[in-house]
């Protein structure tokens, strides 16, 4: 457990740019704390582009709506559906998926890679504010995929360990993985523990199907259903399947709470929210509380981080903007 130590740049810093950090922060705490009392009045009116209308994945979709129920897309998209077991997570991340897997899960011994298919993105429920409509990035959805001609779907890369703390490996770490545009098979999948996965196509408020392939590329073991959070709501309730306003104060508090480096602080895989592109060896910055804010305020998850497409398989390694 980190034990309110600061992170390197306070400790390097002088005693006055130090104490002129903490009381940024603790004005910023304030100023959440304000808001929080007037939010509907902070929401910006500017214009914004149409909004991309979906519906609650938790509900049974009729035929007027553009998104089916995240399992019925399963049983529709994965032809190997009933032959093998189907697993909606309960837990929910924002921008990381968090896989653990057992050698029965993985269909047994063998080299296996993961591959992660975008089901359904930024379907936000409840919907944004009329001002913030999420942006549109159905055109990298499996079923209405037309932005990459290499497929809409992404496979989990090499696991590694990365630091809680860049400065202080000795506070120990997690097991984390890249999206990346190339399979990547290894046979210990299973004894990887939790590996949580980020990349510019891990999304907040979408959904992910999650399979294991062996060499030919045929699915074997269990197909997992990977849900996100809403965009910086990353402490208890989480929305969906809560229907309550999220993010909200204690959201922010949080991030605050871990950019400090506070003793008990969650760790960075919640904390986390940007840039597009996530570096799991980076610390969570004052960026982050930035991003945590202006979700707080209502503004939408940036357009600006939609996914890239794979140039080609054989060209793209690792989906870099």
């Amino acid at each position: 457990m980190r034990k309110n130590k600061a992170p390197g740049f306070f400790r390097a810093a002088s005693p006055r740019f130090t104490r002129q950090v903490i009381c940024g922060i603790a004005l910023l705490s304030v100023s959440v704390g304000a808001l929080a009392a007037s939010k509907s009045d902070s929401r910006p009116t500017a214009a914004k582009p149409a909004a991309h209308t979906k519906v609650d994945p938790n509900q049974a979709a009729t035929a007027s709506q553009d998104l089916r129920d995240p399992v019925n897309l399963i049983e529709v998209m994965d032809p190997n559906s009933g032959a093998n077991t189907i697993v909606q997570q309960a837990e929910r991340w924002n921008r990381y998926l968090a896989l653990t897997y057992s050698s029965a899960a993985l269909g047994g011994a063998g080299n296996r890679a993961l591959r992660v298919t975008m089901i359904d993105l930024q379907n936000v429920f409840p919907p944004n504010e009329k001002c913030c409509p999420p942006p549109d990035f159905s055109a990298f959805e499996a079923d209405t995929c037309t932005a990459d001609a290499a497929g809409c779907f992404r496979w989990v890369g090499s696991p590694e360990v990365a630091p809680e703390f860049a400065d202080a490996p000795e506070l120990g770490g997690f097991t984390g993985a890249q999206l990346q545009c190339t399979p990547h098979f290894r046979s210990d999948w299973a004894t990887q523990g939790t590996v949580f996965v980020t990349g510019r196509e891990v999304l907040p408020s979408s959904a992910y199907l999650v399979e294991v392939v062996n060499e030919s590329l045929a699915v074997v073991g269990t197909v997992q259903l990977l849900q996100t959070s809403r965009w910086s709501d990353v402490v208890a309730p989480f929305s969906p399947p809560d229907v309550s306003s999220q993010p909200d104060f204690q959201d922010v508090s949080a991030i605050v709470d871990r950019f400090r480096g506070i003793a008990g602080a969650g760790p960075k895989v919640r904390a986390q929210l940007q840039p597009s592109w996530i570096n799991m060896f980076s610390d969570v910055s004052f960026l982050d509380v930035s991003a945590a804010i202006d979700a707080f305020q209502g503004l939408a998850y940036p357009a600006a981080w939609s996914p890239v497409a794979c140039a080609g398989a054989s060209v793209c390694s690792h989906c870099l903007p």
